[in-house]
């Protein structure tokens, strides 16, 4: 069961910060996927091509908007419940749980998809570096 005191954080959230962390998440993402950076070499590995990519494409951008605010939603309860500040620690319990999270959860898919370690490099990193980069944010703000 979870412990009362998340409930009462989570009532009494300062969403300011997770609503700018999320929107920074967000552009990180779109960064991170834009053809200059990894999106040219993510396609290559999944084989989409730029049609298949675009189809319903609000839906998907409006979905991931929503997946960031939850990830920084409950990233921002785990810094709070931790008790941590400073951008340094939020950093450090970010790549704690880019790696315990981000990464050990998307490994095990990667492997059982076949999938070729410039993929994993891609995705597992975006991972990762948008829990430090979000946990790095949200540790600041407090």
């Amino acid at each position: 069961m979870i412990h009362q005191h998340v409930f009462h954080v989570l009532r009494h959230l300062d969403y300011i910060p997770v609503i700018v962390t999320t929107i920074i998440g967000f552009i990180f993402g779109g960064l991170w996927y834009s053809t200059p950076v990894f999106g040219k070499a993510w396609k290559e590995e999944t084989k989409l091509t730029d049609e298949q990519c675009k189809g319903g494409s609000a839906r998907k951008m409006i979905l991931t908007l929503l997946c960031t605010l939850v990830a920084a939603t409950a990233i921002d309860v785990l810094i709070i419940e931790r008790g941590l500040d400073g951008l340094v620690a939020g950093a450090k319990f970010g790549l704690f749980l880019g790696i315990g999270l981000g990464a050990a959860l998307n490994i095990p898919a990667a492997l059982f998809e076949c999938r070729t370690c410039r993929y994993k490099a891609i995705v597992i990193g975006h991972a990762v570096l948008l829990c430090v980069l979000m946990a790095a944010i949200l540790g600041a703000w407090h």
